[in-house]
């Protein structure tokens, strides 16, 4: 009983794309790193301007001590959601990294399918000529057998390649589905927690009114008179 050979150009074809998928996500990764590095550095900005404006909070008293120190306090807050958001679009660009290996992985078994394949025509042809032949005996049925055992490896090695290259398919779709959200979650929860935020503290310095302050250090000049 013959199998049909798949088309031994298909693997070459499966691989070409598969490797060119490789270097497109790698020549996303840079950018994506660079992004992220973007907002680690805003992130060590932040945090020098929160931890000024504390120092800066201790020479000031009344109100105005109060808003630079709730300014200090948010800009931390701030600070702590990038890194988080950072620390997860960080993992999800770390499994792009690892689709070089992944293809190898697809390599070695098409590599083993064609193999199987090689091995399933030379089967084939040998058992083909004894049957043209009419031989029977132990030479036919050795060859028939032959043929058989090599059709159910090439069976199983396209079986294997297949699994490969759908494992590799279905990880990159969901790794750069998850990488996607998560730079759009990043934008998202950092700019509207940001602007509500920045909102509280446009009204904390909205209310508080100058007399205030200028009353508390008067009262702090009383004892000259």
């Amino acid at each position: 009983m013959s199998t049909p050979p798949p088309n031994q150009d298909t693997g070459g074809q499966l691989l070409a794309r598969c490797d060119k998928i490789t270097r497109d996500l790698s020549s996303i990764k840079r950018p994506m790193d660079d992004f992220l590095n973007t907002f680690k550095t805003q992130i060590l900005k932040t945090n020098q301007l929160a931890d000024t404006l504390n120092k800066y909070a201790q020479v000031e008293t009344g109100p105005l001590q109060t808003l630079v120190q709730s300014v200090a306090t948010k800009l931390l807050e701030l600070s702590k959601l990038q890194d988080s958001l950072i620390m997860s679009i960080q993992d999800s660009t770390r499994s792009i990294g690892t689709y070089r290996e992944r293809v190898k992985d697809a390599q070695e078994a098409f590599t083993e399918r064609n193999k199987a394949l090689s091995e399933f025509q030379k089967k084939e042809e040998t058992f083909n000529k004894k049957r043209l032949e009419n031989s029977g005996g132990d030479g036919f049925r050795s060859a028939q057998d032959a043929q058989t055992m090599s059709a159910q490896r090439l069976q199983q090695a396209n079986v294997t390649a297949r699994d490969r290259i759908i494992s590799f398919e279905r990880d990159r779709l969901n790794d750069i589905k998850t990488m996607l959200m998560d730079v759009t979650t990043l934008q998202i929860e950092y700019y509207c927690y940001g602007l509500e935020v920045l909102t509280e503290l446009q009204k904390e310095a909205e209310v508080m009114r100058e007399s205030a302050q200028l009353e508390t250090i008067q009262s702090s000049l009383a004892t000259l008179d």
